[in-house]
């Protein structure tokens, strides 16, 4: 992939980390963006929603204190007033007075004017009772028992508002606004009042259009839902909790997580209860998506602008350089012969040209080295041909390829472990060289066709040591260390085992250096499935059972498992090289 496409690749890898941290940060800041408005506006449709209830009531109030004073309200005349305290309702008819028709009159006329009103009526102190309209049904009725009179009685000196009460001929649940009606002496003669069914009140309470397709309910100091834009809420109780899980808060108020639904708590002044928001969850998280998703649009386009620029400016001052310099480093491959650069260029850039070129002077010097790496390698094999011309030139090549092959695929399989890729060239290059020490193994020994005896083995398992001092004495004054560690762990180390029953240490597992491990599965396919001097060859299928049979015990585990994954490329190898 060239430099213009990897720096595209950046900027598309930056550009998604930055997408994704802004919309992670986004989300939080957007979240809680979305909390506070929220907040914000619900605390403005409380305020609106209390005002309109004390609007809503204190014009019933008003109008409440303005009838109580007319003259034929207050008329003391309470016989003139019919009283339901013994009606029998299959035999009970209405005998209104003239006086009592005047009261009815004016209270029906209100009613009638003012729709939110369910009914207006006034019991007295001898328990008659007079109302806008006929009642359901006109069963037995005493106006001193129900609860609107006794709570005017309780609090004479102004207008009161009873809890929910349901009513006694029909289903509706009604709030009542009472006033005590006091002689000149302040004597309470009777009650005056107004009913507002809930059903009413939470038509006018619910005008109010909440945002986030939000709801209000309103619950009284009890509990008891007193509006609500469901109506089979109404006069239900409620228990508020507040333990929920709090999403975010600020001085008033908190959002509470329902999971399906946020929820918002007010405590009011009105009736000592609380108003409680409820808004789709969905709703909400679909807010704050929207408003991300916006915030991304726009930083995506400020990159984008901030990109073009920067790549105009990469192009100019480091990736024309590079290129420049690409095709000078591609000509010198060519011609096999280093050349200094003179390429205009800036800062790093200049400066990497620069020490390129003090580069090129040094390799002169660099090029003594490898030849002395060189000179060992090729010296110790013809001393070896010199001394034994007991292996030929394919065994060397056969030795060779098995180690690349299994160094690769160790290197594939292994990502986490992989091997230096300039200590796999030494390993391929000197992999010829791990039997060296054999050349100080007397005839009698290296040459008996049978099995050696248990002092003739001692003293075979003496060629690691003496491959070992032969190499070690070989590179006096070498510089490079990884060379010379990597030849003598091959030589004196391809004979230990993985339980640690080899030579000449016993180590074991992973204490036994890689390129050692490596030595001994190629070392040992080689020899089983080639004639020895004692011995005959395997088939490279019965070579392949002796290596499983010695992974975990012999051989490295993973290094069998790398073998067999290019068991078939050493049979091609060992027989596209074999000896015969």
């Amino acid at each position: 992939m060239s430099l213009t496409k990897r720096i595209s690749l950046c900027f598309f890898i930056l550009y998604l980390f930055v997408a994704s941290a802004t919309i992670v940060i986004s989300y939080f800041n957007c979240r809680n963006e979305v909390y506070s408005n929220i907040l914000s506006e619900y605390e403005e449709y409380f305020r609106i929603t209390e005002n309109n209830f004390h609007v809503f009531f204190e014009d019933i109030e008003s109008d409440l204190l303005s009838m109580s004073q007319i003259p034929v309200v207050r008329t003391a005349d309470e016989n003139n007033v019919t009283s339901f305290l013994n009606a029998d309702e299959s035999s009970f008819q209405y005998h209104y007075s003239d006086e009592e028709l005047r009261i009815i009159s004016l209270f029906n006329t209100y009613r009638l004017s003012h729709p939110h009103v369910n009914s207006v009526y006034m019991g007295r102190e001898n328990g008659s009772f007079v109302r806008s309209h006929p009642r359901s049904s006109p069963t037995r009725y005493d106006p001193r028992e129900r609860p609107w009179y006794q709570l005017a009685l309780d609090h004479p000196d102004g207008i009161q508002m009873t809890e929910p009460y349901p009513s006694i001929t029909n289903p509706d649940i009604n709030i009542a606004t009472v006033l005590a009606l006091k002689d000149h002496s302040g004597q309470v003669f009777g009650v005056i009042g107004m009913d507002v069914t809930i059903q009413d009140l939470a038509a006018e309470m619910n005008k109010v259009e909440l945002s986030y397709d939000g709801s209000m309910e309103f619950l009284n100091s009890s509990g008891i839902v007193l509006f609500s834009p469901l109506e089979e809420n109404l006069y239900t109780t409620k228990q508020l909790d507040y333990d929920l899980p709090e999403l975010y808060k600020n001085e008033k108020y908190s959002i509470l997580n329902h999971e399906d639904h946020y929820e918002i708590i007010s405590s009011t002044e009105i009736l000592n209860g609380h108003f409680v928001a409820s808004i789709p969850a969905r709703t909400v998280k679909e807010a704050i998506w929207l408003t991300v998703e916006s915030r991304v649009i726009f930083i995506t386009f400020l990159i984008l602008i901030v990109a073009g620029f920067t790549f105009l400016f990469m192009e100019w001052i480091i990736l024309r350089p590079l290129r420049d310099m690409q095709s000078s480093l591609t000509q010198s491959r060519y011609d096999a012969v280093p050349m200094t650069m003179n390429i205009k260029s800036y800062g790093e850039i200049r400066d990497f040209q620069n020490e390129y070129n003090r580069l090129v002077q040094a390799v002169n010097h660099e090029k003594t080295e490898l030849e002395k790496v060189k000179a060992l390698t090729v010296t110790s094999l013809v001393s070896l041909a010199e001394i034994r011309d007991h292996e030929t030139g394919l065994h060397i090549i056969r030795t060779q390829k098995y180690v690349e092959l299994l160094s690769s695929a160790y290197n594939n399989l292994f990502q986490d472990k992989k091997i230096n890729e300039y200590k796999m060239s030494i390993m391929v290059q000197c992999a010829p060289l791990h039997d060296i020490g054999k050349v100080a193994i007397p005839d009698h020994i290296l040459l008996k066709p049978g099995k050696l005896t248990h002092e003739e083995f001692d003293i075979m398992k003496m060629h690691t040591v003496y491959g070992k001092e032969t190499i070690v004495r070989g590179n006096v004054g070498l510089t490079d260390s990884m060379f010379i560690d990597t030849v003598v762990n091959i030589v004196y180390h391809h004979h230990e085992r993985w339980n640690g029953s080899g030579y000449p240490l016993g180590l074991r597992t992973s204490s036994i250096p890689i390129e050692a491990r490596i030595m001994a599965v190629a070392d040992v396919y080689d020899a089983v499935t080639t004639n020895r001097i004692y011995k005959s060859a395997v088939s490279h299928e019965e070579a392949v059972s002796i290596l499983k049979q010695g992974a975990g015990i012999e051989f490295d585990p993973d290094m069998i498992q790398a073998f067999l994954k290019v068991e078939q490329t050493f049979k091609a190898i060992s027989e596209f090289y074999s000896e015969n």
